[in-house]
């Protein structure tokens, strides 16, 4: 009897031991994939493992999962497996899970609790408006009045000549100058779009926020931009999505180049990083300046030195609470999620 207390005694010891030794360094969960994208709202799964040195004397059991504020996450272990359901109400990009593990030696005498972070873990959840069906439409020179767009579309105004195609409108064809022609080529006119052949969007972005105000911001910036981009896009025109650059950038204006529904993801997921504060605000003053449409947040317009620039574009402004900004142009949307964005582009297309 004392000889088996003895022994319970020393390897008693010994789990005390290695659960002393076990920590966040030498246990560990690993995710994969490292980066998943969906539409917000969307249950999206990932597969968890964990790694912990000594299994023969420890058991290790995860007790909860999450990830940022705004981002819901459940798990269920099956045949040893830890399956993540990730989701969100919010669009926006969402960086890293952290797991609360429990540790408990195999006689049950000892437990601790042990908190890890999967910093690489990247969660991409895409604005519903990208979604959004926008029927293909040439715009009337009635309604966009006498600027060229430098392309080819439906407008009064002659573009260039052309030798005729297949499937070429033969409304076009000038007859009377094929008559003086020698050859047998047709001539057709191509006549101009009236609308620029690329818009640019510029986003501005230079005062921090609290983090449950930055995930209701960021939703909004998103549903926003993703409704104009997509309506420029059907719109027959190529889109630029441009932002400040942080330090140690090479290039201090980052430019997206949007001609598709891929492209339009791509770039609203990488637009949110640290904003740009300070007194140097060259870099944001060059993105107001290149921007047919500036998108901010309310914020923004608290800078003097910033809202008078934007104040003479063409503006989407997100609404955010306690802020107070001192110069809204005439030509500002101010944007909850409600509102019709369609009108603030017909503005940017009549200019």
């Amino acid at each position: 009897m004392l000889a088996l207390a003895f022994t319970l005694a020393i390897v008693g010891a010994i789990t005390f031991l290695i659960m002393v030794s076990i920590s966040q360094f030498n246990t560990k969960v690993v995710i994969t994939p490292q980066k998943i994208r969906g539409f917000k709202r969307d249950r999206l799964s990932i597969n968890a493992r964990l790694i912990f040195k000594r299994s023969k004397w420890i058991n290790v059991n995860l007790t909860s999962i999450k990830s940022q504020l705004g981002v819901d996450s459940e798990f269920e272990i099956k045949d040893g497996v830890v399956k993540v359901i990730i989701s969100s109400n919010y669009a926006g990009r969402f960086t890293g899970l952290t797991s609360n593990l429990e540790i408990v030696d195999v006689l049950n005498l000892f437990s601790k609790q042990i908190q890890t972070v999967s910093n690489n873990f990247v969660f991409e959840s895409l604005p519903l408006s990208i979604l959004t069906e926008i029927p293909h439409s040439r715009p009337m020179p009635l309604t966009l009045g006498d600027k060229s767009g430098g392309s080819p579309g439906s407008s009064l105004e002659l573009y260039a000549l052309e030798t005729y195609q297949p499937f070429t409108e033969t409304k076009n064809i000038m007859w009377k100058r094929v008559a003086r022609m020698t050859d047998e080529s047709l001539i057709v006119r191509i006549r101009d779009s009236s609308i620029p052949k690329v818009m640019t969007i510029g986003f501005v972005n230079n005062k921090p926020r609290r983090e449950a105000a930055t995930i209701n911001w960021m939703d909004l910036i998103c549903e926003a931009i993703g409704t104009i981009g997509n309506t420029l896009l059907a719109s027959g025109c190529f889109v630029e999505i441009i932002h400040a650059t942080h330090e140690g950038s090479l290039d201090p204006i980052s430019v997206h180049e949007v001609s598709n529904f891929d492209e339009l993801s791509d770039s609203l997921v990488l637009l949110f990083g640290p904003p740009n504060p300070g007194e140097d605000m060259g870099n944001l003053l060059q993105v107001i300046d290149r921007s047919d449409i500036v998108v901010c947040g309310m914020r923004e317009l608290e800078d003097r030195k910033l809202a008078a620039p934007i104040s003479k574009k063409i503006t989407l402004t997100v609404a955010e609470e306690r802020s107070s900004p001192t110069i809204i142009g005439q030509r500002t949307m101010i944007y909850t999620g409600a509102e019709d964005v369609r009108k603030l582009i017909s503005n940017v297309l009549e200019i």
